[in-house]
């Protein structure tokens, strides 16, 4: 007897068809979990942290009516450990400005993720007073983009279309977390790591500045993202304020070769003249700081700062809000 008979006289037509079916058992399945899993809390240890703070900033969206949605990366939230001063850039800003502040931040977050949160917005149907975003420098740069545990595809999907459930169930089958399992975690992203510049705390301080401030701006992901996110913003008639954060220039002037210099001064000209012909409000402070303003942390590279720093870009940020009246409404109405 040939068992296999059955199988082999299948139709194409059958195959498919019970194909179709399968998937659309898949899809239903996947569409009924998705209100269970958004009922759960967004600390539920069934989470991940990419659907954690997916949900954050659903939430943060979800009441931005009439507040500031300040958009960045780990500068927004940091705060110096051992400092007497714990507020972050944020809480100084809503101090300084006496005007609510919700955030929409996370480490290493940079044009890309700034688009999906704008493209969330418009899902949400989030009308925010006012949107300020911060541009690091430093994220345009292949040293950035390229390492894996800077990857934020998971939460630009989520935030772009509210899917959760299938980000999900994709996070879990593959993007387990570097330090539960770090050599599977290496063997995956040999590639990828491979093409960063393998430079270290220990490497030579001008390596360590090119490598995070160099590189050629027309192979970064961030620039195009950058001027897509800004002609949202503008097609949403949003008010915003952007700014470049400072990085240690006094400490790259003195440690970096002319060359090296003159190449971080032109990227930053090219992505000043893409703030300023987008039409909306921008600041540079990219040399706000001084050298001693910045938390090192046992880095030689960083743009996270101690209280003095935090404070100046704090000030900086409210002087230009007041400035171009974002804001005043609200503030008047108090």
């Amino acid at each position: 007897m040939d068992r296999m008979g059955p199988a082999r006289n299948m139709s194409p037509y059958r195959l498919l068809g019970s194909g179709i079916v399968f998937g659309l058992l898949f899809v239903v399945v996947l569409v009924g979990l998705e209100p269970v899993m958004r009922s759960l809390e967004p600390d539920s240890f069934l989470l991940r942290d990419d659907i954690k703070d997916v949900l954050r900033h659903e939430q943060t969206l979800i009441e931005a009516k009439g507040k500031i949605i300040y958009i960045g990366d780990s500068t927004v939230r940091f705060h110096s450990r051992g400092e007497a001063d714990t507020r972050s850039q944020a809480a100084l800003l809503e101090e300084f400005f006496t005007y609510p502040v919700l955030t929409a931040s996370h480490g290493a977050y940079g044009a890309r993720e700034a688009e999906a949160v704008i493209q969330a917005c418009d899902r949400l149907d989030c009308r925010p007073e006012v949107v300020v975003i911060g541009v690091n420098l430093g994220s345009f740069s292949r040293a950035w983009e390229l390492v894996p545990y800077y990857d934020h595809s998971l939460r630009r999907f989520c935030l772009r279309t509210g899917w959760i459930t299938l980000s999900h169930l994709w996070s879990h089958l593959h993007a387990p977390s570097q330090l539960s399992n770090p050599f599977s975690w290496a063997e995956r992203h040999a590639d990828s790591l491979r093409r960063v510049e393998q430079v270290t705390r220990d490497s030579p301080p001008d390596r360590q500045y090119m490598n995070r401030y160099g590189g050629n701006l027309d192979d970064s992901l961030s620039f195009p993202a950058l001027e897509r996110v800004l002609k949202k913003l503008a097609e949403r008639n949003q008010r915003t304020l952007l700014y470049l954060t400072p990085i240690n220039f006094e400490d790259i002037r003195r440690t970096c070769p002319p060359e090296q210099i003159r190449r971080l001064e032109d990227r930053r000209r090219r992505i000043l003249a893409v703030l300023e012909s987008s039409g909306h409000s921008y600041l540079d402070l990219s040399e706000a700081v001084p050298n001693d303003g910045f938390d090192y942390g046992g880095s030689t590279v960083t743009e996270h700062l101690i209280s003095y720093g935090r404070k100046l870009v704090a000030f900086s940020l409210v002087a230009k809000l007041r400035e171009t009246r974002m804001g005043q409404a609200t503030e008047e109405s108090r």
